[in-house]
């Protein structure tokens, strides 16, 4: 499932490995859009109504079910049923080429830290700067520098030569709540179209976010 802003300025797609479920299947594979508004108050209300396990079926490409469950003697017991709106797929965001040779880990904690002292206005972007052993986020006012030698940050396949990503934080209630559903590292890997991949690893090993930044 691939959720977007209106903006355009980034894609979400939350990544879900066929271990994590029971009895899972896909008979008709297709891609789609949801609002990441429409899915972060979705699963907001289902989480609220308690709940033993969760289905999703993707009807058709412009609907999405979440039924929530509790397990009883006779059976499961449904608790709650939500649909989301699906919208059209962007297909270059979903054939966009991850570049993995190269690509860099932020500790979340330091990650969160940049989130909280960077100006809060929407438009505002943000400078990734990459080369060697140390990864660096700016804005017009403000740089943040994180270095391997002290933990904050490690790279991999990155030289002398000066790598830079140009992204845009927003909403920042969504990528402050990042931070908190991992205790690991947050990954960032370029794209042949020249964005840029966050990847959220969740304190599930089979569960990930992936954030699409799309050059701005």
């Amino acid at each position: 499932m691939v959720t977007s802003h209106p903006s355009l300025s980034f894609t979400v797609r939350l990544h879900i490995f066929g271990n994590f479920c029971v009895n899972y299947y896909v008979d008709n594979p297709f891609s789609t859009n949801v609002s990441l508004q429409y899915f972060r108050d979705a699963t907001v209300a289902v989480a609220g109504t308690g709940f033993d396990t969760i289905t999703m079926s993707l009807d058709n490409p412009f609907q999405a079910t979440l039924i929530s469950e509790n397990s009883s003697p006779l059976g499961p017991v449904p608790k709650s049923k939500l649909c989301l709106p699906l919208f059209a797929f962007i297909p270059a965001v979903q054939d966009a080429s991850v570049i993995r040779a190269r690509h860099f880990n932020v500790k979340a904690e330091c990650f969160n830290y940049i989130l909280y002292h960077i100006p809060v206005f929407p438009d505002t972007p943000v400078y990734i700067t990459t080369m060697f052993s140390r990864v660096t986020f700016s804005t017009a006012s403000q740089e943040f520098m994180l270095t391997a030698e002290a933990g904050q940050c490690s790279t991999v396949g990155y030289g002398l030569e000066h790598t830079q990503f140009r992204v845009l934080f927003k909403p920042r209630l969504f990528f402050s709540s990042l931070p908190l559903i991992t205790g690991k590292f947050i990954g960032f890997y370029g794209t042949t179209l020249s964005g840029c991949l966050m990847v959220v690893p969740t304190n599930s090993l089979l569960v990930s976010y992936l954030v699409h930044f799309l050059p701005v």
